[in-house]
């Protein structure tokens, strides 16, 4: 496919090592796309719009990468002033332009998803639907599918729900940057505290930059809340580390650094992770016998000891593994003890026996407290995370990574 080294080569030879598709499409699924031009554009049609409900006045936008260019999903918040919120997902509707039964539809059932590599995507539908039809650009009217929501803006317990086809007009594209500025409070009537300010951020419509801004605030508050619920019944976060990479102008990569994840991250997360449930018993109630559904199966016991046993063996504490809570919990715990120790080393002299800790004190302070009191001792009869600090970093992070190889993968089933 061309010579070793080279990107272009090395990106084909991938693509067919994974039996990816990455050939232009043919003229039988180009006749299945909408003809659009300058002289012909694309438009809701009346008919349509009588069987949508219509959003295109509600404020809805998108948080997404600064580079995206096929935006699936939007978010739109109203507080209600009785102690709701509503709260809407706004999803791309791609089965309007995909029929079953057409070269358009076996082409996407062949190619099953977009392929998302370094410096480009190998996309399942054509450009005209991806990246415009079906992608939820702002400032102009899209199909989309609905759920909306009227949450208790105390615990985020769902008061009222409704599922349907719509019609939305996005009134801005945000990147994660951006969002996050507005939750810092960087951003609160116009632009200005933005790092890169576009003509097409608008925003579209009748909408201000403050009144998204507010939504962008009411959003996370929203979304930190019931973040904090659902860990408190036991959810289970397991944050891998994700690499991000610099290209040159040629699309080559260059470098790589550590995706931060932020808050505006988590507060779409949230809203997705909600609207992803809550489909799921829709269908389930709806179509018992055909929904297909997804579930988490318990970790691989061996792994899972294997992993008890290393986080003990270097020094980053004891892990129960009992429960999916348990578990977050002690990893919680003991990435905190961690931190402490990283930042105020263990004394190596001896001190003033401390204080003896209250009945209430964790154990896990008690055992802090104990280990400054002793002599000094070699750092090679050191824990890990003693005897060199400053790895604790490193430490961490391959906890985190190897806490997922216990880990089964998802299951689908009807």
């Amino acid at each position: 496919v061309g010579v070793a080294g080279d990107i272009g080569a090395e990106t084909e030879a991938l693509l067919m090592e994974n039996g990816v598709n990455s050939l232009p499409f043919t003229p039988q699924v180009i006749q299945c796309l909408p003809v659009i031009s300058p002289q012909n554009s694309w438009k809701v049609t009346d008919s349509e719009l009588s069987k949508r409900r219509d959003l295109r006045s509600s404020r809805i936008f998108s948080i997404d990468p600064p580079t995206a260019r096929d935006l699936d999903d939007a978010l739109s918040y109203r507080d209600m002033g009785d102690g709701t919120i509503e709260i809407g997902v706004h999803i791309a509707d791609v089965s309007h332009f995909v029929l079953p039964g057409t070269a358009l539809d076996a082409e996407a059932r062949d190619r099953a998803t977009t392929v998302y590599l370094v410096q480009k995507a190998i996309p399942m539908l054509p450009g005209v639907l991806c990246e415009d039809l079906c992608s939820l650009n702002p400032g102009v009217d899209r199909y989309a599918f609905s759920a909306i929501w009227r949450l208790s803006s105390e615990t985020g317990d769902i008061v009222e729900e409704w599922f349907g086809k719509s019609v939305i007009n996005s009134c801005t594209k945000l990147s994660y940057d951006l969002a996050q500025t507005m939750i810092d409070g960087k951003i609160v009537d116009n632009w200005n505290g933005a790092d890169r300010v576009s003509s097409t951020l608008g925003p579209y419509g009748k909408h201000t930059v403050a009144e998204i801004a507010q939504d962008v605030v009411g959003l996370h508050k929203l979304a930190m809340t019931m973040r904090r619920i659902r860990f408190e019944r036991g959810a289970l976060s397991l944050d891998g580390i994700k690499l991000t990479f610099q290209l040159d102008t040629d699309g080559t990569p260059i470098g790589t650094c550590q995706y931060a994840i932020k808050d505006s991250n988590r507060l779409v997360e949230e809203y997705m992770l909600l609207a992803n449930m809550q489909v799921a018993k829709k269908i389930a109630s709806g179509f018992p016998h055909h929904a297909l559904l997804r579930k988490h199966p318990s970790p691989h016991q061996r792994r899972m000891r294997q992993f008890m046993e290393f986080c003990t063996d270097v020094g980053y504490g004891e892990i129960d593994g009992s429960s999916s809570k348990s578990l977050n919990a002690s990893i919680k715990e003991a990435r905190a003890r961690g931190t402490l120790i990283a930042k105020e080393p263990p004394l190596t002299s001896t001190t003033t026996p401390a204080t003896e800790t209250s009945s209430s004190s964790s154990s896990s302070a008690k055992q802090l407290t104990k280990k400054t009191t002793q002599k000094q001792r070699p750092a090679s009869d050191l824990p890990v995370l003693e005897a060199d600090a400053a790895s604790f970093e490193y430490v961490d992070q391959a906890i985190r990574l190897m806490s997922t190889r216990s880990m089964q993968l998802a299951k689908y089933f009807c």
